[in-house]
């Protein structure tokens, strides 16, 4: 099932590498939305919080509630879902998917920390696809998890609490 329609389509290159993933997948959300009145040029420079050398300022709340502040037409959702209530990660992501919304999921990629943010792009019936970045040539770069690891690693690896999702642009 396709889980962000057309994702292709609205692919952007993340500008710093080691900060700038939420809002440059923040960014493709709004494209694939057909959000107007945003300055899209220079988004990714406006939201990533982190750009300036600032420690640990960037998550998808922090980043979604100056993008609310400054276009208040737009308003991207962040749900946290605590430790231990991975099923339930889980199931929200799978309502959102087949109500067609892209979502933005936080998932610890190491046992000690270190999570990163990634849309979903197709769901299957025990796993999904995520883009993790584009790379340089503006190729997609891809993941593909089982369902029943998202859980596992919610539920028992530090960080990657967190789903965002668009409601209204």
């Amino acid at each position: 099932m396709i889980a962000f329609p057309d994702w292709q389509k609205y692919l952007v290159e993340q500008r710093r590498k080691a900060t700038g993933n939420i809002p440059a997948f923040y960014e493709m959300m709004l494209r694939h939305a057909g959000a107007q009145g945003i300055d899209l040029d220079s988004f990714q420079d406006d939201f990533d919080l982190d750009k300036d050398g600032d420690s640990k300022l960037n998550n998808l709340a922090s980043i979604a509630a100056i993008i609310n502040q400054i276009y208040p037409q737009v308003k991207f959702v962040c749900e946290s879902f605590p430790k231990g209530q991975g099923e339930q990660k889980l199931a929200r992501i799978d309502k959102l998917v087949l109500e067609k919304r892209p979502v933005l999921l936080s998932l610890t990629l190491d046992p000690d920390g270190g999570w990163y943010h990634m849309p979903i792009v197709d769901a299957y019936p025990n796993s999904f696809k995520f883009l993790h970045h584009v790379d340089e040539l503006g190729e997609p770069c891809m993941l593909q998890i089982p369902k029943v690891d998202i859980v596992n690693i919610h539920n028992s690896w530090k960080g990657g609490e967190e789903i965002a999702y668009l409601e209204r642009f």
